[in-house]
């Protein structure tokens, strides 16, 4: 069995696209099931140290997505609460 899509804007739209799209191996006890789609335009965010992580999948530090999931695993994006600083005179990035 394959699998073959394109991801294509309408045409109307001229600014950037955001979006996300995770493939998880079923089990096989849902494996043949119907095919489903689920859409989440409001995700949980949590503020970790140094960030703030937007729950795709599953549970982290207390939020939890609505999205389904069939096996025990986590989602997310992170990013930082402040941009990186330049350390004077090394050339290193510190987050």
């Amino acid at each position: 069995m394959s699998s073959l899509h394109a991801e294509e804007t309408t045409g109307s739209h001229l600014g950037p696209l955001h979006g996300v799209q995770l493939w998880v191996a079923q089990p096989s006890t849902i494996r043949d099931g119907a095919a489903a789609f689920e859409h989440h335009p409001e995700l949980p965010q949590v503020e970790l140290d140094g960030g703030i992580a937007t729950v795709l999948i599953g549970e982290l530090a207390g939020a939890r997505s609505p999205a389904r999931r069939d096996t025990d695993h986590v989602g997310s994006t992170s990013r930082p609460v402040a941009p990186p600083s330049r350390s004077a005179g090394t050339g290193s990035t510190r987050w």
